[in-house]
């Protein structure tokens, strides 16, 4: 990750260390650019993923914990599929870090829960925000709404915080899931289709989201 022009720029990148041959970008590009329109509207899944291909690498301590879990690990878009497959993280491990990966309809705020962050906001920012509004040059108003009404505080104070999982129990969760018999390729009932378990044949990817 690096700044440029304020703004952030991420590097996804999947290497054979055994050697392999270049993969052209070409059909691949297309089936995962809406990853980035997702991260604008604050969906972190991608980069829980990234975290997930940097624990596959061997690049983390065994010890080390994961960042928190978000939602919708388990409800994968198609781009993040398609993110998954190029940089051929092991579906074993998504399936079991999305284990503890809450439900994405449970993340969407409501109207009351609104309504009361709004109550508690300046009445200057309350001012700037309907500018913006009214403005109507701002598209991605919502959804910086929504992320720091995210950061504001836990809208659920009385629910259990799942605990964070070292590197080695996800290692160790995946492991025990590809032990699992009988996984349908169909899909499982509200997850979509299934994805290819094991690694994908020798080759190197660099691309950059």
């Amino acid at each position: 990750m690096r700044e440029k022009n304020s703004k952030l720029v991420l590097t996804f990148l999947s290497e054979d260390q055994a050697g392999g041959d270049w993969v052209e970008g070409e059909g691949n590009l297309s089936s995962i650019i809406s990853v980035r329109a997702e991260l604008a509207r604050g969906d972190l899944r991608a980069l829980y993923l990234g975290w997930l291909l940097c624990a596959q690498g061997g690049e983390l301590a065994d010890d080390e914990l994961e960042p928190p879990v978000p939602a919708g690990l388990a409800q994968l878009s198609a781009s993040l599929e398609a993110l998954v497959e190029f940089l051929r993280i092991d579906t074993g491990l998504v399936d079991a870090a999305a284990t503890t990966s809450p439900h994405l309809d449970h993340a969407k705020p409501k109207p009351a829960e609104v309504q009361d962050w709004l109550a508690k906001l300046p009445v200057a920012e309350k001012d700037d925000i309907l500018a913006r509004l009214i403005a109507g040059s701002d598209c991605g108003l919502a959804n910086e709404l929504v992320q720091r009404m995210k950061r504001g505080g836990d809208r659920n104070p009385g629910k259990v915080v799942p605990k964070r999982r070292t590197v080695a129990e996800l290692r160790l969760g995946a492991g025990c899931r590809r032990a699992a018999p009988h996984r349908s390729r169909e899909g499982r009932k509200g997850e979509g289709p299934a994805r290819t378990r094991g690694r994908c044949r020798p080759r190197q990817v660099s691309r950059s989201t």
